[in-house]
């Protein structure tokens, strides 16, 4: 059975059970709500669970899951003009700072207060990088991501290697397990030219415990650290499959899926697809783990991402849209949310131990968020950071294609970046 099957009747038995239980309370009947998603799996998890929210509180959601580009476009030319098409939006974490400072989205600190939100159960990376914009809440976590090295734990072992902490072990790693006549590589990741080459980049970066920007804000794309670590990233190719200089963040997970490579540096979001014997080759063999370090003496992070659920500030329906928004944030939601695939956002959920069996990285996830490792700034959430993109998959791509050297490459970068920041 299909993982969407298996979604999908899980969540029509739930949503029985729950409308029978409420179907006398439904303090919203017949009101109705927009909601705009970027196409991840989390989307279509949630997609599942809206005949839940339905039975229980009468709100029909009419939900559009959108690709990347086309829902930045739609959605910010909807809130530009205030037009209130959608009324609530999941918002990648890049864009909190130009959309708070911009006045679209609605604050919700009276919100959560006025409802008794228990911030404290989330997972503090996710509220440091999906909720706040300058000490204010403006967005609650849906999508936590956490960028772990996902390996394959048997074939480590039966060639007797240890689990790699460094560049040069996990190159060496993945040099001896590389296959290349059998179809089988070392490592994938990201090359294409746009956000693929950045996120993915700036991952292995501040793996390392470097990044963009220094703590003080100042650019460091073009410093030691960075030169170093993107002469590493720049060397994958050589133990890859071939046409990774075209790998988006849908093929690395792709080949990693279906037995193609042994490492891949990803989201945990996608990890629930490698644990799935419907559609995964590896179910039961990949080990999670932190990135490798440039050396034995650095400071690793864990870097951040995912997605926040933000209400428009042009909203014509904001009492049934923050209705929506706390019901995907409550503990037994989160649970469901867990179990049909999503990636929750709350303490009670990942120490779950039914769901840590079945969702063997949940533990990494929680020893870095307890340790305060989780980096939800390696990519800047600031107004300029769209502009800053921009510049970084031109010529970060241009690295790895050769088109210009590595140090030219991060230099060039460098410069532009403090153009745009007035540095």
């Amino acid at each position: 059975m299909q993982v969407r099957t298996i979604r999908y009747v899980l969540a029509a038995v739930m949503a029985m059970t729950l409308g029978l239980a409420t179907a006398q309370d439904r303090p919203f009947e017949g009101e109705a709500i927009t909601f705009a998603s970027m196409n991840d799996p989390f989307a279509f998890v949630i997609e599942d669970m809206l005949p839940m929210f339905t039975d229980e509180t009468g709100i029909e959601v009419r939900m559009d899951i959108i690709p990347y580009v086309g829902l930045r476009e739609r959605t910010l030319a909807d809130l530009v003009t205030a037009t209130g098409t959608f009324d609530v939006i999941t918002m990648d974490i890049v864009w909190m700072g130009e959309w708070a400072e911009a006045g679209f989205i609605v604050q919700l600190d009276e919100l959560i207060e006025r409802d008794d939100i228990d911030l404290d159960a989330f997972l503090p990376g996710a509220l440091d990088g999906l909720a706040y914009w300058n000490d204010d809440v403006f967005g609650m976590p849906i999508g936590a991501y956490h960028f772990l090295m996902h390996y394959r734990a048997d074939l480590l072992e039966e060639a007797g290697l240890d689990v790699p902490t460094t560049f040069d072990e996990l190159l060496a790693a993945a040099e001896v397990l590389s296959r290349p006549d059998e179809g089988f590589y070392g490592i994938a990741a990201p090359m294409v030219r746009g956000a693929p080459v950045v996120h993915y980049s700036l991952a292995y970066l501040s793996g390392s415990g470097g990044g963009v920007l220094d703590a003080d804000g100042n650019v460091a794309i073009d410093d030691d650290l960075a030169k170093d670590v993107y002469e590493y990233y720049r060397r994958f190719l050589d133990v890859g499959p071939p046409g990774m200089l075209g790998y988006d963040w849908f093929a690395v997970s792709e080949d990693f899926q279906q037995d193609r490579v042994a490492f891949l540096g990803a989201w945990t979001v996608v990890s629930p697809g490698f644990e799935d014997p419907t559609e995964s080759l590896v179910d039961g063999s990949v080990g999670y783990t932190t990135l490798p370090l440039s050396d034995e003496g650095a400071s690793g992070q864990v870097p951040f991402g995912g997605w926040s659920l933000v209400m428009n500030n042009a909203s014509r329906n904001q009492d049934a849209a923050w209705e929506f928004i706390k019901w995907l944030v409550r503990p037994d939601t989160q649970r469901t949310y867990a179990q049909m695939l999503g990636t929750p956002v709350l303490f009670e959920t990942l120490e779950d131990p039914e769901l840590q069996a079945q969702f063997p990285w949940y533990e990494t996830v929680l020893e870095v968020e307890r340790e305060g490792r989780v980096d939800a700034q390696f990519r800047p959430r600031i107004p300029e950071w769209p502009a800053m993109e921009e510049v970084l998959g031109l010529l970060l791509n241009q690295a790895m294609t050769g088109e210009q050297a590595t140090d030219a490459a991060l230099e060039q970068s460098g410069q532009q970046l403090r153009e745009i920041l007035g540095q």
